[in-house]
C-alpha cells in the first residue's frame, strides 16, 4: 500500500499543513569525532550544518521571497547555543541573510 499525503491546492491552509507535516525523518547524518570516557556519548561537529543554507534549520524559500532575502551570510551566522537533555537537544543559531530591494523601489 502506498500513502501520498498532498493538497490539491498550493493557495489553501491545509497545503502547508500538509508539507509540514511530512518533513524527511532524517535531516543529515555527522561523523563521530570523539568517545566520552565510558564510551556511552559522542561528540559531532554540527558547525557547518548550523551554519549553512539547509532546508531543515533554515528559511522557506516562500518566506526568502517575502523578504526579499538572498544567499545565506555565512561569516555573520553562527550558533548561539547547544543544550543536550536526555531525550533532545536544543539548538539556536542565528542567521544572516544578504537582501535586494524589492522591485520598484
Amino acid at each position: 500500500m502506498t500513502i501520498v499525503s498532498v493538497a490539491p491546492d498550493s493557495s489553501q491552509p491545509i497545503a502547508l499543513a500538509v508539507k509540514n507535516s511530512n518533513v524527511d525523518p532524517i535531516a543529515a547524518s555527522f561523523d563521530i569525532k570523539a568517545f566520552g570516557k565510558d564510551s556511552n556519548s559522542v561528540v559531532i561537529d554540527v558547525t557547518d550544518f548550523f551554519k549553512l543554507d539547509n532546508q531543515p534549520v533554515s528559511l522557506s524559500t516562500d518566506i526568502k521571497k517575502r523578504y526579499n532575502l538572498g544567499g545565506i551570510a555565512s561569516d555573520r551566522s553562527f550558533i548561539s547555543y547547544i543544550h543536550s537533555y536526555p531525550l533532545n537537544t536544543e539548538v539556536r543559531s542565528i542567521k544572516t541573510f544578504s537582501s535586494s530591494a524589492s522591485a520598484g523601489e
